[in-house]
């Protein structure tokens, strides 16, 4: 056992290796004594910075592939489990003599379901921090969430009201509930006696600014892309407002915290619903035929009518919140 040696490869993007980490501490309890090291882009490497699972973060760029490969060769891994299973990842341990896993991505089932609306996953849904685990045999799901250690947490004593954070962001403008419908949401929020802080990394700023410049009375919590902040500003919040997005995952690294989650063309059935969070709520417009048009997000509508999101009201959310936060009261 205190010989054995593990390589978890990947790369991107912010929420799927956000996912890893129920793996990582799968694999942890498994072999207590192994080395577990962890290949990521750079941008993602803060996620893993104090969590004590892993042994060692490599931090992958483009231009430093072969020599990645070559420390890759000769570290002697024993075990090597690529997440992200495609042609980079594999180029990066081909050759190599070790056990290895793969994860399967399920890609066919995911272009009937998307392209001609066959669902052959209905019966067998999964979450994708499932799917990771499923990829290494011999192990089994704990319940516990996702994963995430700050520095310090830092908790907000002089709050008087209940915060509201909201996570306006979305790599792609399909995953985003309208950002019109966020500025209403904080208005009602707001004169119903919330706080609301806006939350976010760098790529969120235009957000921010859009609802601020409505609704001034909002907190700006956007942040350099500091997770720790992040995290801080997450926890101190009595509920969270969020797209089907990496602010999702991350806030679920903060146990059983209350979650809003927006899905507009995306489904379940892709496995990225909110991990073993009790207290998630996902909203989704389940009327229309035309559901999913995409796994990750599209730059416009294909139907130019947008109802996935634009028939989600700031109002049926606003009604959500106040079930949830009355129901913690009581």
């Amino acid at each position: 056992m205190q010989n054995i040696k593990i390589l978890i490869i990947r790369l991107s993007s912010f929420g799927d290796v956000l996912l890893t980490t129920p793996l990582v501490r799968i694999l942890n309890k498994k072999y207590p004594q192994a080395s577990l090291d962890f290949l990521t882009r750079s941008s993602n490497i803060q996620i893993f910075k104090n969590n004590p699972n892993i042994s060692k973060i490599i931090a992958y760029e483009n231009n430093l592939h072969q020599k990645i490969k070559d420390e890759i060769c000769n570290s002697n891994y024993n075990i090597i489990i690529d997440l992200q299973n495609n042609l980079r990842s594999r180029r990066l341990h081909q050759g190599i003599k070790a056990q290895k896993f793969y994860y399967h991505k399920n890609n066919i089932q995911k272009f009937l379901l998307v392209k001609f609306k066959i669902n052959l996953i209905k019966n067998k849904i999964s979450n994708v921090a499932e799917k990771y685990i499923a990829s290494v045999e011999g192990l089994e799901p704990d319940n516990n969430s996702l994963e995430y250690y700050p520095d310090n947490l830092k908790i907000d004593e002089n709050k008087t009201k209940k915060r509201i954070g909201i996570c306006p962001g979305a790599k792609h403008y399909t995953k985003s509930w309208p950002i019109d419908y966020y500025i209403e949401l904080s208005k009602y929020l707001i004169s119903n006696g919330y706080e609301v802080i806006i939350l976010g990394g760098k790529s969120d700023e235009s957000f921010a600014k859009q609802i601020l410049e409505k609704v001034p009375e909002c907190i700006y919590g956007i942040t350099e892309n500091n997770l720790d902040e992040l995290y801080n500003s997450m926890y101190n919040c009595d509920l969270i407002v969020c797209n089907d997005s990496g602010l999702m995952h991350f806030a679920c690294t903060i146990p059983n915290k209350n979650i809003i989650a927006i899905f507009g063309p995306t489904v379940k059935e892709f496995g990225f619903l909110p991990y073993n969070n009790q207290n998630a709520t996902v909203v989704e417009n389940e009327n229309l035929n035309c559901r999913p048009c995409t796994h990750i997000g599209r730059e416009k509508c294909p139907k130019q009518h947008f109802k996935c999101m634009k028939d989600i009201t700031s109002l049926q959310i606003l009604k959500i919140i106040e079930e949830k936060i009355n129901a913690n009261d009581l």
